[in-house]
């Protein structure tokens, strides 16, 4: 009996090891779903998009799309994507503040839309970076006359740049937490925070950012648990405001008025000002 018990415990621990260092070694093919495929502008029904080039620290030449602002003294969004998009499928959704006088940066990563390079944590940072820096010297745009603007992954990438860049505010829809958290709810039987190379800690770097803060997401979204939201919403500071799309998901929020309330959110910053 002891001889079984002991070769059932080492096979256990074999197949939970074995498990473990696949998942380890898979981890960026499973948690990044990037689109390969690049839409252009008339792809996506716009024509007075600039087609812009950054290049990278450590050497990728990047595209991105810029709409300068149609309004006297408007502010700049800068737009940074979701793990399953890229700047072209989600143009529609964040597109609709340039009828409001906005300008509008789309910020594009290595590895999406036929861009050489492979994504990573530290690897993005760089990219939306060289966007931002772009911004910066080539139309002498001021950082406090930036929006930081991240959708889903997207999002924690915003909260790491709202940590380095003093911008007007930051807007996150669908946010996580963690990478750690998310993973821990999909393999709670695993010590994700051991694992995981790219952890996206945004709930304790969100704890330095100091700009008025708006936190979008959906009470039915499967992809990202509303708890993740509320728990990143807590770790910030103030000014800060969560709102709650009881029928909304992970992709649909636009459908229930999420433009109107970035738009009411900013309005009321300038008030403020």
């Amino acid at each position: 009996m002891k001889r079984f018990l002991s070769i059932f415990c080492l096979t256990a621990l074999f197949i939970y090891l074995a498990v473990a260092l696949s998942i380890y070694q898979k981890q960026r093919a499973l948690m990044y779903t990037p689109i390969l495929e690049k839409l252009s502008r008339s792809d996506v029904g716009v024509q007075n998009v600039e087609i812009i080039h950054v290049q990278t620290k450590d050497g990728l030449r990047l595209e991105g799309w810029y709409i300068p602002p149609q309004k006297e003294n408007s502010k700049i969004i800068v737009f940074f994507h979701g793990n399953g998009q890229n700047i072209g499928s989600s143009y529609s959704g964040v597109g609709q503040f340039i009828k409001d006088g906005y300008g509008l940066l789309m910020v594009e990563y290595r590895g999406y839309a036929g861009h050489k390079g492979t994504f990573t944590e530290q690897g993005v940072y760089k990219d939306c970076r060289a966007f931002i820096d772009w911004l910066s010297q080539t139309h002498q745009s001021k950082y406090s006359d930036m929006i930081l603007y991240g959708e889903s992954l997207g999002a924690a990438v915003a909260v790491q740049m709202a940590g380095e860049y003093d911008t007007h505010a930051l807007i996150l829809l669908a946010p996580f937490s963690s990478m750690v958290d998310v993973a821990w709810a999909r393999y709670p039987y695993l010590p994700v925070s051991l694992l995981l190379e790219d952890q996206y800690l945004s709930d304790k770097k969100v704890q330095q950012v100091r700009m008025p803060i708006l936190i979008m997401h959906g009470d039915r979204d499967r992809v990202i648990d509303i708890e993740s939201g509320r728990k990143l919403f807590e770790a910030a500071n103030m000014p800060k405001k969560f709102v709650e799309f009881p029928q909304g998901g992970h992709n649909n929020l636009y459908d229930f008025g999420a433009s109107q309330h970035v738009l009411n959110f900013l309005a009321g910053i300038d008030k403020k000002n």
